[in-house]
């Protein structure tokens, strides 16, 4: 970043996942920190050399949290919006079952807790069947 021209402003975001060492709290700006995971642990060890490097230069040094920032725009294979696009398609009769493939069942249940939350509620209302099937494993 030193060699950087002085003009250049760098961001860096960092997760909201480095508070998931809580339980059903809500978070602000006086939440200390409890990351769990390595993702997690590498975000909020990177804010904090950030920040230390902010109050060693003139570099113009960002770092910020995305909460929630779902959006039309992700990849297909994104996993909340293969849900919600699921979701409607079931919704609209036009599909009954999902194929979910997964690089780790560990990483989705981790980052995607709150919205699995909803879907389960979701879930719970609909009285047909619908169909996972669940592939673990994948890149894709």
């Amino acid at each position: 970043m030193d060699e950087t021209s002085r003009d250049t402003i760098f961001f860096f975001a960092s997760s909201a996942t480095i508070y998931e060492g809580y339980q059903d709290i809500t978070v602000n700006e006086d939440t200390k920190p409890l990351p769990k995971t390595t993702y997690a642990k590498s975000k909020y060890k990177t804010q904090q050399l950030i920040r230390e490097k902010l109050d060693d230069s003139d570099l113009q040094l960002n770092t910020g949290i995305l909460f929630s920032h779902e959006s039309e725009y992700r990849r297909p294979n994104f996993f909340s919006k293969k849900m919600t696009e699921f979701l409607i398609a079931y919704y609209l009769g036009k599909k009954t079952a999902l194929m979910l493939e997964i690089y780790s069942l560990k990483e989705i249940l981790d980052t995607q807790k709150n919205i699995l939350k909803e879907y389960l509620k979701y879930f719970q209302k609909i009285k047909k069947q619908i169909i996972f099937y669940l592939r673990i494993g994948c890149m894709n």
